[in-house]
């Protein structure tokens, strides 16, 4: 019996399709057209995410505070008996930017929810439950092993950026600019990687290593693109939470990282298909040679 017939939830309801002979529609008329027709599904998908992404939350939550250190809260002045919602709303942040963009995810959970977000992003057709699931499992191997290796990324820039921020009043002029510039660089870059490695992951049978050295290409050569992409995720959370943070925790367990990872695999998804077209080139031109 196929249980996929059966749409308990009503987020496999298939959408009526693009017609054939419809003109190509300006990205951002066509980003929020796919946003809105698939509202239903992404805001199931959402409570999914949420659901299954509690611990990575709560570890991503620390790491903020492990990444931020008490620099941070020295350097604005800030006292916990009077500043405690100042204090928490950056850490709360930061630790949602690393879970969505995802530096910090459990990593098969980041996979099935990648699988059914680049569909959407390629106009196609997902069942919500079951592709999630699906694909969390085809890749669970994979996904926990990149949770492991940011993981202890995170930690080395954790460690990093805490301990120039502690010595920085015994360095002046270059050495102090100089180690500062290094650690952020490598922490955009670094940020910018993930937000590549799943879609890879979901799209190619590559090793690990393979999928950490083209998410670094991509990193490196769209620094610029990818840099934008994580400001505009740090605007929309500051813009949620730093007026009201209840109402930041209601767009999170509503509709927010499903929104901000649709728009993620958005912007990503053309260059994974370029990606797609260059390898799929490579491999018929290396047939041919074979034949001749």
């Amino acid at each position: 019996m196929d249980l996929k017939k059966f749409d308990i939830f009503n987020f496999n309801r298939p959408g009526p399709g693009v017609p054939e002979d419809e003109p190509d529609l300006p990205k951002w008329r066509l980003f929020f057209r796919q946003f809105f027709s698939k509202i239903i599904q992404i805001l199931g998908l959402n409570f999914l995410y949420v659901l299954f992404s509690i611990p990575s939350l709560i570890v991503a939550y620390f790491a903020s505070y492990w990444i931020l250190g008490y620099s941070f809260d020295k350097f604005f002045n800030l006292k916990i008996e009077t500043d405690f919602v100042a204090m928490i709303t950056p850490r709360v942040i930061l630790g949602l930017m690393l879970v969505m963009i995802p530096a910090v995810a459990f990593g098969p959970i980041h996979a099935g929810f990648t699988y059914v977000l680049r569909n959407f992003s390629r106009q196609r057709h997902a069942y919500v439950w079951w592709d999630f699931k699906d694909h969390a499992l085809a890749n669970f191997k994979q996904g926990m092993i990149v949770t492991l290796i940011n993981f202890v990324i995170i930690f080395i820039l954790g460690l990093a950026i805490n301990s120039y921020a502690q010595f920085a009043p015994a360095f002046t002029g270059i050495i102090s600019y100089g180690a500062i510039g290094f650690v952020s660089l490598a922490l955009v870059i670094f940020l910018g990687m993930n937000m590549y490695i799943y879609p890879l992951m979901i799209s190619y049978n590559m090793k690990i290593r393979e999928l950490y050295k083209v998410a670094y290409s991509f990193a490196f050569l769209r620094l610029l693109p990818n840099i934008l992409i994580i400001l505009g995720i740090a605007i929309v959370l500051t813009l949620a939470f730093g007026f009201i943070p209840i109402v930041g925790v209601i767009l999170t367990a509503v509709i927010l990282p499903g929104a901000i990872l649709y728009a993620v695999n958005f912007f990503v998804d053309p260059i994974i298909k370029k990606f797609e077209e260059e390898q799929d080139e490579f491999e018929a031109e290396s047939d041919s040679d074979l034949i001749e």
